[in-house]
């Protein structure tokens, strides 16, 4: 039992792990387009469909390559659109892409400007000192460190002068 192997720490949080990055949240869909639904997005559809409203119209089916989805919906064949081709889900699927990117973008760039505004307000100034504002604000800690032990030299002898004279009533010196 001597020999015991040294394991590293388990970290039941990721954010404590010493690898982490900060991520920011993208889909993991296959289709942008009908983001693996079977059914175009509405905003996606309004680009195609002029005056596509969701509650009224059809819904229309993705037909992008590769994109399976769409067959969970044969059976209502009756009931959706299937006008939109290959390639018009295609190009709507890349302008989901694309805007998922800018997304992400804005996202991260949000987030570095609330850790840089939270950094600022939590010691406003500090990363603004110059050399000569540290020399001053440590002449001032040092003046007001003299101030306090001087007042507390002051405090304990008159705290001594107190006791002393209280143990001389005590005794009737």
């Amino acid at each position: 039992m001597k020999n015991l192997p040294k394991l590293e720490p388990a970290y039941n949080r990721r954010q404590d792990c010493p690898d982490y990055t900060e991520q920011i949240w993208q889909p993991n869909w296959r289709c942008f387009c009908c983001e693996d639904r079977g059914i175009v997005a509405a905003s996606l559809a309004r680009l195609v469909i002029d005056g596509y409203n969701y509650e009224r119209n059809l819904l229309p089916v993705c037909q992008r390559r590769g994109c399976y989805e769409a067959n969970k919906w044969e059976h209502l064949k009756d009931d959706l659109d299937f006008r939109l081709t290959v390639e018009i889900c295609g190009e709507l699927d890349k302008i989901s892409r694309e805007d998922w990117k800018e997304v992400a973008k804005n996202n991260y760039r949000r987030i570095i400007d609330f850790k840089t505004l939270t950094t600022r307000l939590t010691a406003p100034g500090v990363k603004d000192r110059t050399h000569n504002d540290e020399r001053e604000i440590a002449i001032r800690k040092q003046e007001s460190q003299a101030a306090l032990d001087g007042r507390k030299k002051q405090a304990l002898s008159e705290f001594a002068e107190l006791q002393e004279s209280d143990s001389q009533r005590a005794f009737g010196f």
